[in-house]
């Protein structure tokens, strides 16, 4: 599945990342859910990174995404 992470913080010292993913898991979930399945996996990372913004989507709203 495609996903990507990207070090957005300062210097690049491992604080603050911007992520994108995209999973046949998230299929009929609201947004909110979709962001609590990610968070309970990274539930011991999220305490020590500064800043995380998730971006989720199923596989259909990514290959949408990219036709346009």
């Amino acid at each position: 599945m495609p996903q990507e992470v990207e070090d957005v913080s300062q210097g690049m010292c491992g604080t603050s990342f911007r992520v994108i993913i995209v999973s046949p898991h998230f299929e009929g979930k609201p947004r909110l859910q979709q962001h609590r399945l990610v968070n309970s996996c990274l539930e011991e990372e999220l305490k020590i990174i500064h800043a995380f913004q998730l971006k989720t989507m199923t596989l259909e709203q990514w290959k949408n995404q990219k036709i346009q």
